[in-house]
């Protein structure tokens, strides 16, 4: 763990070698958790999100 907020959230270091799997690990934690850094792959995970929204429509 890195660091607890006032409201009570966490803040963690996850080292990624491997962004699908990553990606895989995250999704299953619906929204309970955020990507705040690296921008990198912060953008990777909101592009996959955005591709599932629009496979939906």
């Amino acid at each position: 763990m890195v660091a607890t907020n006032a409201d009570g959230s966490m803040n963690f270091s996850i080292p990624c070698a491997n962004l699908a799997a990553f990606r895989s690990w995250l999704f299953a934690m619906v929204d309970r958790a955020e990507v705040l850094s690296p921008p990198f792959v912060r953008d990777h995970v909101i592009a996959a999100l955005r591709e599932m929204v629009e496979a939906k429509s």
